[in-house]
């Protein structure tokens, strides 16, 4: 018998509620982690667009002036720009866990409903 692959994907129509929470936690993993990598390098990528600026200034700029210039720098938005991106994505695929979460715990109570109501 062949090891279930877990690198394909299923027809979502076909899937369980638990596969359906599967793949939306590993995409949601995915998007956390580069989030939190991009927050964690934040100071880091500044500085360096920071060191750049006054090296192009020949040392001569004090460092709130090249603070001041670096977040203006397109490369500087861009950088916050994606790691917002990544945040977003993080959160939607957040509240997508948590609506397949609760489509499975309306499904168990309709389930249980429907054996009491046979019971009577």
């Amino acid at each position: 018998m062949r090891p279930y692959d877990l690198t394909t994907e299923i027809p979502v129509e076909t899937q369980s509620w638990a596969e359906q929470y599967r793949i939306a936690a590993k995409k949601w993993v995915d998007a956390e982690s580069a989030a939190e990598l991009m927050k964690e390098l934040k100071d880091v990528s500044l500085e360096a667009l920071k060191c750049q600026i006054i090296a192009e200034h020949e040392g001569d700029m004090a460092d709130n002036a090249a603070t001041r210039l670096a977040k203006t720098k397109d490369d500087w938005r861009d950088y916050v720009t994606k790691m917002s991106g990544h945040r977003s994505e993080a959160r939607r695929l957040k509240v997508q866990m948590e609506y397949i979460r609760m489509k499975h715990m309306e499904q168990q109570s309709m389930e249980a409903t429907a054996r009491a109501e046979r019971k009577l």
